[in-house]
């Protein structure tokens, strides 16, 4: 897993802003990201979890509906985000995308935040190649979280 927020570099200037933009998910939209991120290359190395206030969870189309409900679900062509305020951070519990599309994503995610008036982004994802390569371009900090698992 990676932790990471936002540490852009560039000249100052205006930012561009990304290709793709979040747009609020109904609960109807549950049942495809659900399906999108159960087939994705994303739910193995999770092992099927995601953090939800420094808890973890078997993510369910469940959780996806309830996060659509409070405006917390958020879509674009480049996947879905589970992602709502948590004071000055926009925070990040779940995304579905791919290694074609994580960077515009992650992009996305900024453009969110910082037309909400957050000074941070923070998430938490599965440390695949493709993901922290996407983080790594997009300016993204990483804390090194790593967790252990063993067979019973």
């Amino acid at each position: 897993m990676s932790v990471g927020q936002p540490a852009p570099d560039g000249n100052g200037g205006r930012p561009v802003p990304p290709r793709d933009r979040l747009q609020p998910a109904s609960a109807v939209e549950a049942g495809p990201a659900y399906m999108a991120w159960a087939t994705g290359s994303l739910v193995r190395p999770a092992r099927g979890l995601f953090v939800l206030e420094w808890s973890w969870r078997r993510m369910t189309e469940a959780h996806l509906a309830e996060s659509a409900r409070v405006d917390a679900l958020w879509s674009a062509r480049s996947g879905w985000a589970m992602a709502g305020p948590d004071g000055p951070t926009l925070d990040v519990a779940w995304v579905e995308t791919t290694g074609d599309d994580a960077f515009e994503l992650l992009r996305a995610l900024y453009e969110l935040a910082a037309s909400r008036g957050h000074e941070r982004v923070a998430l938490t994802v599965p440390a695949v190649d493709w993901m922290v390569a996407a983080l790594n371009r997009s300016g993204f900090e990483s804390f090194g979280l790593t967790v252990y698992e063993t067979a019973v």
